[in-house]
């Protein structure tokens, strides 16, 4: 198995923003375990920088930041990286997590159907909520971290060695954990408006694919 990873995490706008520094910590991860890491960042995840990559370095997992829909995942300012009935050939016998709105529904089955091995992604919306007064420190946000500390729990699960089943399931946890801490007596009345939120991202998250595939 390719020792290589690919990461796009657009940050043209201030939500992207989040995802951008969140993801960072899965960046510095993968490289102390010694993967090549294929970082995506910014402008550089475009549609033709993302298919020069994957063909001549062919990741053994690929890490979507960003928007989507159903049918599709993109990169800075919006532009398409992976189309369904277009593009699943360049997911091959990949794992995939898309942390982006939808995909799973029918991109995800789609590249699965093709070859991609494992993808993990959501069938609705992908939510989660920052303060405005966290804009330039976005790792010091408490209520982001709920939301994104355990979606980062797949990626650095696959890299520690787990099964696509385990990465998932781990995420799923942490995310309950949190979601029981936003409604206890101790908790702001922000954490609680916002914990159904957070069970809608456990309960759109899925699995596609063969669940014991492991990078």
């Amino acid at each position: 198995m390719s020792k290589t990873i690919l990461i796009t995490r657009p940050n043209y706008e201030e939500k992207l923003n989040f995802l951008f520094f969140w993801s960072q910590t899965v960046v510095d991860l993968a490289r102390k375990k010694n993967f090549v890491v294929l970082d995506l960042r910014s402008e550089k995840s475009n549609k033709k920088d993302f298919d020069s990559y994957i063909k001549k370095n062919n990741p053994s997992f690929v890490f979507f930041n960003g928007h989507g829909s159903a049918r599709l995942i993109t990169g800075h300012n919006d532009e398409p990286l992976v189309c369904a009935d277009k593009d699943e050939d360049l997911l091959k016998d990949k794992i995939v997590y898309s942390r982006t709105c939808e995909s799973a529904l029918v991109l995800g089955n789609q590249c699965v159907k093709n070859g991609t091995k494992t993808f993990i992604g959501y069938i609705s919306p992908f939510v989660f909520f920052y303060s405005k007064s966290s804009v330039l420190h976005p790792l010091g946000d408490d209520i982001c971290r709920q939301f994104l500390e355990p979606t980062n729990l797949i990626a650095i699960k696959l890299l520690k060695g787990h099964t696509s089943r385990e990465a998932n399931e781990y995420s799923k946890i942490a995310m309950l954990k949190n979601v029981f801490s936003m409604l206890s007596s101790a908790s702001t009345l922000g954490e609680k408006t916002v914990a159904s939120f957070l069970w809608g991202n456990i309960t759109s998250q899925v699995l596609i694919g063969n669940p014991n595939a492991m990078i």
